[in-house]
C-alpha cells in the first residue's frame, strides 16, 4: 500500500468505494502479510452496500483492473464479516479494527437516490456521528465520534465536496506529483566536470549538490549558472538525465526528432520539450513508457505526432507498425456518446488535435523555403493512412483485453481517467511498443476527479522510481509555445 495515501491520520475511517477499488490492501485481511501493513486508522467502518456495487464490477474481472479488484475486496469484506467479534469487530494483524456496517435508508426521503454510493456513504458517515443505533449496528457501548476524528476517506471530488458540506471531515487519496525534473545551480567548478566528463557519478552529485535528494532513474536535471566557455550548445547541452543503464548523470542522447526518409527534422523550443523529445527517442527496451504533464501549449501532442510520423512511418526500420490514439472521452469511460459512425468514428472525433498536429507535421515535411506544404496533400495523405489501418482509435471503453505490439500508443488527456483505469490502458501496451500518457492535471472535467487525485498524476507517482519509465514535466507558462493567447491563458486563466 503507498505511504503516500493519506495527507493525514485519522482515527476512524468510512472508505469511500474508489478507496477501496484503488487500494484493495487497505483491508487486505492475511495473516501473512497483515503484520508488514501499516495500520492507517484505529477503526474502519466498510458499509456493506458496497458489496452490491462490487458484485456488478466483477462481471468486469476478466478484462478491468476494477473488476479484478472488486473480486479481493468481495473476498476480504466477506472475511471479515467472519472473523467479526460479539461487538460487531474483526481485528487486522496491523492492529486495526474493521467493522462492516449493514445499513438501512429511508425510502421516503426524497432527496435521497439509493443507487448513488457516495450519498450512502455520507449517510452511513452521518449515522456514526449520530450515534443512531436504530440505523447503524453499532458495537456495545459505543459513543457518538467527535466529527474531528472521523473521515470519509476518498479522491473522489463529488463525494469530498459532499462530506464537508455535511461537516463530515475528508481524509484524501494523496499522491505525491513527481515531475520528473529539478532545476539546480551548477557550480563554475563543478562545469569542467558536466562539460567534459559528460557524466556526473551520484557520489559526484551528492558533493556537488549536499542536501539534494538523490537522483531518480531517468530523472532530467536541468542546469544554470556560469558554464565552462567549451559548452557550445548553452541551451539544452545544460540538460541531463539520470541513466540507470550507466547509473550516471549524462546528457541528453537525441536532440531532434527526424526519420532516415526525411530531411526535416523537429527540435525543441524548451526544456520541456527536449526533455520528451529524450524519453520518446529512447529505445523501447530502455523506456517504452513515457508520462507527460504540461499545460495548453507546451507541445505535448505535436511532439506526440512529430515522433509518429518520422519514426514509425519515415524510418525504415521502426519497430511501430501502426500509430493508436486513447483520446479524451466525455462520456468517462461510460459510453461512446451520440456522435454519427461506429465506435471507431466516434473515437476519432474526440481525437481531432491528434489530427491536426499530424497534418501539420506532414505539411512541415514537405515544406519548401520556409512555407509549409500543402494542407490538402497532407490532409489526404493522412486519410490515406486511417485507411489502411497505419493510423488506429478506440474509447477507453472498447480497450479490455487488447495487446497493442509494435506500436506508437498514445492516451490522450490521462487527466479524465481513473486510477483503476489508467492500469488498465498502459497495460495493453505490448513488446516494441512505446506508450506516451498525456495530460494536463489542471484541465481535469470529471467530476469525480481532483487535479491531485487522477489516472496521470496516479501513474507519474506510482512509477516514478521505475528505471523504465520517464516522467516530463513542462513548466507554465515559460514552456507554452503555441502562440501568445495560449500563454496567457496558461497564466492568468
Amino acid at each position: 500500500m503507498s505511504s503516500n495515501l493519506l495527507k493525514e491520520e485519522h482515527d476512524y475511517l468510512i472508505p469511500g468505494l474508489d478507496a477501496l477499488i484503488s487500494e484493495p490492501s487497505l483491508i487486505e485481511f492475511e495473516p501473512e502479510k497483515g503484520s508488514e501493513i501499516k495500520a492507517k486508522c484505529k477503526r474502519m467502518f466498510i458499509p456493506e452496500f458496497y458489496l452490491d456495487q462490487l458484485r456488478l464490477f466483477n462481471r468486469e474481472q476478466d478484462y478491468t483492473a476494477r473488476g479484478k479488484n472488486s473480486t479481493i475486496l468481495i473476498t476480504n469484506i466477506n472475511r471479515i464479516l467472519a472473523h467479526s467479534n460479539e461487538d460487531g469487530f474483526a481485528c487486522f494483524y496491523n492492529g486495526m479494527e474493521a467493522q462492516v456496517i449493514p445499513y438501512r435508508y429511508d425510502p421516503t426521503d426524497p432527496m435521497f437516490n439509493p443507487s448513488s454510493c457516495a450519498q450512502q456513504t455520507i449517510k452511513t458517515a452521518e449515522y456514526l456521528l449520530s450515534g443512531n443505533v436504530e440505523e447503524v449496528k453499532l458495537p456495545r457501548g459505543y459513543k457518538p465520534l467527535n466529527w474531528k476524528n472521523l473521515a470519509v476517506l476518498t479522491g473522489d471530488g463529488y463525494l469530498s465536496g459532499k462530506t464537508r458540506m455535511k461537516k463530515i471531515d475528508v481524509a484524501f487519496i494523496s499522491n505525491e506529483l513527481y515531475l520528473g525534473r529539478r532545476k539546480l545551480y551548477l557550480p563554475i567548478e563543478a562545469s569542467t566536470m558536466w562539460f567534459s566528463n559528460n557524466k556526473i557519478s551520484p557520489q559526484e552529485f551528492v558533493d556537488i549538490f549536499p542536501g539534494e535528494a538523490p537522483l531518480r532513474p531517468q530523472e532530467f536535471v536541468e542546469f544554470y549558472g556560469d558554464y565552462h566557455p567549451i559548452n557550445h550548445d548553452p541551451r539544452f547541452r545544460r540538460i541531463g538525465r539520470m541513466d540507470p543503464v550507466s547509473g550516471m548523470l549524462i546528457p541528453l542522447k537525441y536532440r531532434e526528432i527526424t526519420g532516415e526518409n526525411s530531411a526535416k527534422r523537429i527540435t525543441p523550443r524548451t526544456a520541456g520539450q527536449a526533455m520528451m523529445i529524450e524519453a520518446m527517442m529512447l529505445p523501447t527496451d530502455e523506456a517504452p513508457i513515457v508520462i507527460t504533464m504540461g499545460a495548453l501549449g507546451t507541445g505535448k501532442t505535436f511532439l506526440s505526432a512529430g515522433f509518429s510520423y518520422y519514426v514509425g512511418f519515415l524510418t525504415p526500420d521502426s519497430p511501430f507498425e501502426r500509430t493508436f490514439i486513447v483520446p479524451h472521452d466525455p462520456a468517462l469511460g461510460a459510453d461512446t456518446g451520440f456522435l454519427p459512425g461506429g465506435p471507431t468514428e466516434k473515437a476519432r472525433a474526440n481525437a481531432m488535435s491528434f489530427e491536426d498536429n499530424m497534418i501539420e507535421i506532414i505539411q512541415h515535411h514537405y515544406s519548401d523555403g520556409g512555407k509549409l506544404g500543402s494542407y490538402s496533400r497532407a490532409k489526404k495523405e493522412f486519410e490515406d493512412k486511417v485507411s489502411d489501418g497505419l493510423i488506429a482509435y478506440d474509447s477507453i471503453v472498447r480497450m479490455g483485453g487488447r495487446t497493442l505490439p509494435n506500436t506508437f500508443y498514445l492516451i490522450d488527456e490521462a487527466q479524465d481517467t481513473e486510477r483503476f483505469q489508467i492500469k488498465q490502458l498502459v497495460g495493453r501496451t505490448g513488446d516494441y511498443s512505446k506508450v506516451v500518457v498525456a495530460g494536463d492535471p489542471t484541465q481535469v472535467t470529471n467530476r469525480h476527479l481532483t487535479p491531485d487525485n487522477n489516472g496521470l498524476v496516479h501513474a507519474a507517482a506510482k512509477l516514478a522510481n521505475h528505471p523504465n519509465v520517464v516522467v516530463v514535466s513542462y513548466v507554465v507558462p515559460d514552456e507554452v509555445t503555441r502562440s501568445l493567447a495560449a500563454r496567457i491563458a496558461a497564466q492568468y486563466l
